[in-house]
């Protein structure tokens, strides 16, 4: 994330004021002025009679302007007689040599406490002095601190974006905008001004780009850095005063998993934990149709504060577990990926007692996931969210296909990245990774060799290309270990073949990607974290139509027949037939794949919570390290006057 080196254009605005004449020279120059008109008309003065007959006052009166021109020659009586404007100016311009000096690291840490990120933005910071002269860039004239004023404003909304307001400094700010005058040490008036610049730059990079890097919460998450001009564009900000909208500029504006629509959630959330939560749910037992229990009463509360079911439908006095309670709770149970059987089970139960503090903690770390995102994406675009074990295909903002997918287990994540997918193959061959072939193939060869031959499987004597096959029967797979595990194994295609039919490439160093499966089962299972990273697609072959309709050559009864008569092809293969080939296509138009990991997203207006599978919540929760208070202010999509809530992010994060 290097800051853009941009030419300023007008450099000419930032460039120091001309030298003003001294109010010395323009005593000197008055005083000349008057005694050359005095020389002139002395004569006429002299001889009058008006002179003569008050020369004593005028006499006293010359010399008091006499004392009041000496005092003028000293400096500190200059400086309070000067213009309030001319004296602001003065001492902005004293504040550009202390703010033309480069931060070091202890001074660094002064501004930008975490070191997260602290290099990049000492770096933008210089550039935007450098690009003003150093001149002060948030004291107007006269001393106006009104960009202050406003930066404030919206940084004490920052917890609107889940964001711990305290990171910004706003306390040191006000006391600095609240204690400087005219009297102020120009040292003073540069560290306000840096101190302002420091809390946008680091608010802004949290917009930009999150608050933490999600490379260090996990190898397997893609840390995606994009360049950014943060110092230009603080300076058009300041120069049309719209601080609030050049930050929201850098928010993921995509449609598919939309920011702003989460950002309302949990806001609304926050407010309902204000009013004291959502309504308890003291049910310990199993419920369905027709079951009568006095805590059904709190079931329809609950429902109803999270909008599962409608007020004006049900009778909250009645303690029968109805059909419109059914139907309530299996809009729950598909909110929150569970099965949906419209019974209270246990694992319903279980979701109902999580607090709502905890699903406010749930939905920041949300957001911060989708501010990860790159910002521009194509119009078509494959979006898989692995906690929700779903594939979806997005056009125009439009999704126009779904699917079920399985995805790598807790201890074989699936990598969470963004990519290009290239290249569809048919009736694909797999090269076993070593890894899988030691560890996890090794010992059912030892038990069942003739599995090699039941399910295809070639043995080649090294990795090495053009490495000849070995006859398997003449292996002792009892002398063979892990440490002599020289083989390279193979499957060929066919209907025994592990990744199906069709296999989607998106070339990553995961060397992950996208295939069928013959085991079609496990799409019937809620839970489907069964792969070794790899994503296992549930309708692989609807999906490569698609994706290959556009060349015109493609068609889904042409996709089907290929990859029936390579199962054909292999059975006939013993009766002396050619043994099918992969197939590979290039894709005419490479489509973006994008690998999200959400627990928490909006979709049609609904709040949908998923399962923390591989326990990125709880990482990622550390990684923010959170100090000691923070406040959220409760009104989202406008900005609001300075006020206090009592919620703090701190309580949210707390375990």
């Amino acid at each position: 994330m290097q800051e853009i080196n941009h030419s300023d254009n007008n450099a000419d605005r930032y460039s120091s004021p001309q030298p003003r004449v001294s109010f010395k020279e323009k005593l000197k120059q008055g005083w000349q002025s008057v005694y050359t008109w005095f020389v002139h008309w002395k004569m006429i003065i002299l001889t009058s009679p008006f002179v003569q007959k008050h020369q004593k006052g005028i006499l006293a009166g010359i010399a008091v302007v006499g004392v009041f021109a000496l005092l003028l020659t000293i400096p500190s009586v200059r400086q309070l007689l000067r213009s309030r404007t001319d004296r602001w100016e003065a001492l902005k311009e004293d504040a550009s040599k202390p703010l033309s000096i480069t931060l070091n690291n202890e001074t660094a840490r002064r501004y930008f406490p975490q070191e997260f990120r602290r290099n990049i933005l000492v770096a933008v910071m210089d550039t935007f002095y450098t690009n003003r002269m150093y001149l002060p860039a948030w004291i107007g004239e006269k001393g106006n601190t009104a960009l202050v004023d406003s930066l404030v404003t919206v940084l004490s909304q920052s917890g609107q974006e889940g964001f711990d307001t305290t990171s910004y400094q706003l306390d040191t700010l006000r006391k600095l905008r609240s204690t400087l005058t005219l009297k102020s040490k120009p040292e003073d008036v540069a560290h306000l001004d840096r101190l302002a610049t420091a809390s946008y730059l680091l608010y802004a990079s949290h917009m930009l780009w999150g608050r933490v890097d999600p490379g260090k919460i996990d190898t397997m998450w893609q840390s995606v850095s994009y360049p950014f001009a943060l110092s230009k564009n603080l300076q058009e900000a300041l120069e049309e005063n719209h601080l609030q909208a050049s930050l929201t500029q850098l928010l993921p504006s995509n449609q598919y998993y939309s920011y702003e629509a989460l950002k309302q959630k949990f806001v609304e959330l926050c407010i309902q934990e204000q009013k004291g939560g959502w309504p308890a749910v003291t049910i310990n037992q199993s419920l369905h149709k027709g079951s009568n229990n006095p805590a059904v009463k709190q079931l329809k509360q609950r429902l109803i504060a999270e909008g599962d079911l409608e007020a004006s439908k049900t009778n909250l006095s009645n303690t029968v577990y109805d059909q419109t309670v059914v139907d309530a709770v299996k809009s729950y149970q598909a909110r929150y990926g569970l099965q949906v059987t419209g019974n209270l089970t246990k694992e319903t139960r279980t979701e109902l007692a999580v607090p709502l503090k905890k699903r406010i903690q749930q939905v920041a770390l949300n957001l911060e996931r989708l501010r990860w995102l790159p910002r521009q994406y194509p119009s078509e675009s494959v979006w898989i969210n692995i906690p929700e074990f779903s594939l979806r295909v997005w056009d125009q903002d439009k999704q126009v296909w779904e699917t079920r997918i399985v995805v790598g287990k807790p201890n074989k994540p699936t990598p969470i990245l963004t990519d290009t997918l290239e290249q569809i193959i048919l009736n694909p061959d797999w090269v076993i990774p070593q890894s899988i072939a030691v560890n996890e193939m090794l010992p059912q060869i030892r038990q069942t060799p003739e599995m090699l031959e039941e399910n295809e499987f070639e043995v080649y004597e090294s990795w090495k290309k053009g490495a000849p096959l070995v006859d398997v029967s003449m292996i002792d797979w009892d002398t063979i270990s892990t440490d002599n595990f020289t083989y390279k194994i193979a499957q060929k295609p066919g209907d025994k073949n592990a990744l199906g039919k069709v296999k989607f490439l998106f070339p990553n160093h995961y060397d992950t990607y996208l295939h069928d499966t013959p085991a079609k089962g496990l799409f019937n299972v809620k839970d489907r974290a069964y792969s070794h990273g790899c994503v296992r697609v549930e309708n692989p072959l609807k999906l490569a139509y698609y994706l290959l309709k556009s060349t015109g050559k493609w068609t889904e009864e042409k996709i089907l027949e290929q990859t029936q008569l390579a199962m054909l092809d292999n059975e006939d293969e013993d009766e002396g037939d050619t043994a099918i080939t992969p197939e590979k296509i290039d894709l005419k138009k490479p489509i973006a794949v994008t690998t999200l990991y959400l627990t928490a997203f909006v979709r049609q207006g609904r709040l949908y919570f998923c399962p923390d599978i591989y326990g990125y919540d709880v990482m990622q929760t550390a990684a923010i390290s959170l100090p000691a208070k923070s406040m959220i202010p409760p009104i989202a999509n406008k900005p609001q006057p300075e006020k206090k809530s009592n919620l703090s992010l701190t309580s949210l994060f707390s375990h």
